[in-house]
C-alpha cells in the first residue's frame, strides 16, 4: 500500500502529519520528506507525526524521520511520534531510534508534550 499523508493542525497549534501504509524508499520516503519541509519552510516548529497506521518502516523512510526531527531541532522545533504500531516501535528498538525520538500513545498525548516552540 503507498503511503498516504494527511496534514492538519492539531488544537494545540502543532501540525499533525497523519500517515497510512508503508514509510519506504522512493516515492513514499520522499513524500513525508516534502511535505515537512514545506510546513518548515512556511514556519512551522512543532510537528506530531501519526504512526497508527503505518505497518513498515525502511531505512529510507527512518531516514526522513531523522532528517526531519533534525531540520526542527536546530531551529528549536520539536517532533513526536504518535501512535506507533508496535511492529515498527520493534524496528525502533532494534535501530536503537527509540532513545531520540519521542514516541506517545496518542496524538492528544503528544500534543500536550510538543509544548509552545
Amino acid at each position: 500500500m503507498a503511503l498516504q499523508i494527511d496534514q492538519s493542525v492539531h488544537s494545540s497549534g502543532a501540525t499533525v502529519y497523519k500517515l497510512s501504509g508503508r514509510l519506504t524508499a522512493g516515492l513514499e520516503a520522499t513524500a513525508l520528506e516534502v511535505a515537512i519541509e514545506k510546513s518548515h519552510a512556511a514556519g512551522v516548529l512543532r510537528i506530531i507525526v501519526d504512526m497508527k497506521e503505518v505497518y513498515y518502516v525502511d531505512s529510507s523512510g527512518l531516514g526522513a524521520l531523522i532528517g526531519a526531527l533534525t531540520k526542527l531541532k536546530k531551529a528549536s522545533g520539536a517532533l513526536r511520534l504518535a501512535a506507533v504500531d508496535e511492529r515498527v516501535v520493534k524496528i525502533m528498538k532494534l535501530t536503537r531510534l527509540d532513545n531520540i525520538f519521542p514516541m506517545d500513545e496518542t496524538v492528544q498525548e503528544a500534543s500536550l508534550r510538543i509544548g509552545g516552540v
